[in-house]
């Protein structure tokens, strides 16, 4: 086999595998949850992960992936890169302001107080979860696969670390943070791996 298509081999590997981590993780962050929580609390902590997914897939509105694709045929990337950080500071400002905003909003609409702090959190976290994924799309790119990966990894065992450490509170609304400390984590992680 060529060396090419082993590389292409092992990039599959990575990304495979880093799916299959990151559905683990997940599955062990809900089992922690449904065993921690009553029924209502396990609920509020699925409404407000799918709504953290939701918000964090919108607002990356494909940016990464675009970036991805026009990057080995640009000649100006830092030019490509400007355009895509800025594209996504504006999505993902855009709706960490509609959390913020509407956070009181549908709190007192569903009698759940706590959510106010859970929508601060998410808007606090979706903005740093995009600038986290175009440097890992960079990392990528430049062919530095074992390092994203291994950085993407480290992100979601510290979530999993944090989801049992804040079940301690006995907020289910809380749990939410997890998401803020992981991404706030991989962004101090990723100033030293891309300049």
């Amino acid at each position: 086999m060529s060396i090419k298509f082993n590389n292409r081999i092992l990039q599959l590997t990575e990304i495979v595998g880093l799916h299959f981590i990151d559905l683990l993780v997940s599955l062990l962050a809900m089992v922690l949850v449904a065993r921690s929580f009553d029924l209502a609390g396990f609920g509020i902590y699925s409404y407000l992960v799918g709504l953290f997914h939701i918000a964090a897939f919108m607002s990356e509105a494909g940016i990464c992936d675009r970036f991805r694709n026009h990057y080995a045929l640009e000649q100006d990337k830092e030019k490509l890169l400007a355009h895509a950080a800025g594209a996504l500071f504006c999505t993902g400002t855009t709706v960490a302001l509609f959390f913020l905003a509407t956070g009181a909003f549908d709190s007192s609409n569903t009698r759940i107080e706590e959510r106010i702090a859970a929508y601060f959190l998410i808007g606090a976290a979706v903005p740093i979860a995009n600038s986290n994924r175009l440097r890992i799309t960079l990392l990528h790119v430049r062919g530095n696969h074992q390092a994203a990966t291994r950085l993407v990894v480290q992100k979601s065992l510290l979530f999993l670390g944090c989801i049992w450490l804040l079940s301690f509170l006995g907020q289910p609304s809380i749990l939410i943070g997890a998401f803020l400390i992981a991404e706030v984590y991989l962004r101090l992680v990723l100033i030293k791996h891309v300049k």
